[in-house]
């Protein structure tokens, strides 16, 4: 089996949407109801802004987008946005049957390698409260809770730059 991690190309948006709408159906399907989950998919995973995104990280205008695949398969991915030393993680999503695999730590890790690169000093995410999982996932690497946003847990991770 090979893992590859790359940055995502036009037409990997399709199977993009097939991951986000498995990891959202898996991870909040006790938090959300499922109206919510099927809006905020149909809202946040077109087609044609997943494309949009996939060009602003070829490039490279502010955005990164990437995509772990095993054996041509892409079973993850991670976008963060980039400006001014500071970045957010806006998504890292998993096909829910490759979770706990180390999946997630290769594309948080190749994602931190090109912030820092990229002189970012600081990571920022929102978590749902109730997404224990993701929390447990995000402190493993040295992210902080830092406040409370709604339902969701702010956090963030500093990193030393040259």
């Amino acid at each position: 089996m090979s893992t590859v991690v790359k940055k995502l190309v036009e037409e990997d948006a399709e199977v993009v949407r097939e991951v986000a709408t498995a990891s959202w159906n898996f991870t909040y399907k006790g938090i959300y109801d499922y109206e919510y989950i099927e809006q905020w998919l149909r809202d946040h995973y077109s087609i044609g802004g997943i494309k949009k995104d996939i060009r602003r990280s070829l490039n490279d205008e502010g955005l990164l987008f990437l995509g772990v695949f095993v054996d041509s398969l892409c079973v993850g991915f991670i976008e963060c946005k980039f400006s001014h030393g500071e970045a957010d993680l806006l998504r890292l999503y998993l096909r829910p049957d490759k979770m706990g695999q180390g999946y997630g730590k290769a594309l948080l890790l190749d994602a931190e390698n090109f912030l820092v690169k990229h002189s970012i000093k600081k990571c920022i995410l929102e978590v749902n409260r109730k997404n224990t999982r993701a929390i447990s996932f995000y402190k493993n690497f040295g992210f902080r809770i830092t406040g409370i946003n709604g339902d969701d847990y702010s956090m963030v991770k500093e990193y030393q730059t040259c």
